[in-house]
C-alpha cells in the first residue's frame, strides 16, 4: 500500500503508467465510490427483503395447510393413519410424522391381535369359565 502524500508522477513511473490515467482513475473513483458501497447495500437489502418475504409466504402456506391437515385427520382411523406413514421419508422421521396426524408413535407400531378362540367359543364375552364349569361374571 502506498503513503497518502505519494506524487502521481513517482506512481506513474513506478507502476508503469501516464500520470493522466492515475488522475483519470482517482476522479472515477471518487465519483463512483459512494455508489459502490451504497449500491451492494440496497441490493443486500433488497435481496433479504424478498428472502423474508418469500419465507413469510412459505410460512403462511404451510401454517393453512396444517390447520387443513388437523381437520381432515380427527375423521380417520388409526388403522388409515398408520397407512398414512411414509417410513422411507429421511427428513421426516416417523415420530413426526405420527405427531401431525395424531396418531400416538406407540399407536403405529401397534398391531391388533384380534379375539383369541376361547372369547370366541364363550356364548356370553363377558363372563370366564372356570375348571368346574361354573362362571364368574366379569365386572
Amino acid at each position: 500500500m502506498k503513503q497518502q502524500g505519494e506524487k502521481r508522477p513517482q506512481l506513474a513511473g513506478e507502476y508503469g503508467v501516464h500520470s493522466n490515467q492515475i488522475g483519470q482513475w482517482k476522479k472515477k473513483l471518487l465519483e463512483e465510490l459512494p455508489a459502490i458501497f451504497s449500491d451492494k447495500r440496497v441490493y443486500r437489502d433488497k435481496d433479504r427483503e424478498e428472502l423474508a418475504a418469500e419465507l413469510y409466504r412459505q410460512t403462511g402456506q404451510l401454517k393453512v395447510e396444517l390447520e387443513w391437515l388437523e381437520k381432515k385427520v380427527p375423521e380417520i382411523t388409526a388403522k388409515e393413519k398408520r397407512a398414512l406413514i411414509d417410513t422411507g421419508l429421511i427428513k421426516m422421521p416417523i415420530g413426526r410424522q405420527c405427531e401431525l396426524l395424531g396418531l400416538s408413535l406407540s399407536g403405529y407400531y401397534y398391531e391388533p391381535q384380534g379375539e383369541t378362540e376361547l372369547n370366541l367359543a364363550t356364548e356370553h364375552p363377558d363372563q370366564v369359565w372356570c375348571a368346574d364349569i361354573t362362571y364368574i361374571r366379569m365386572a
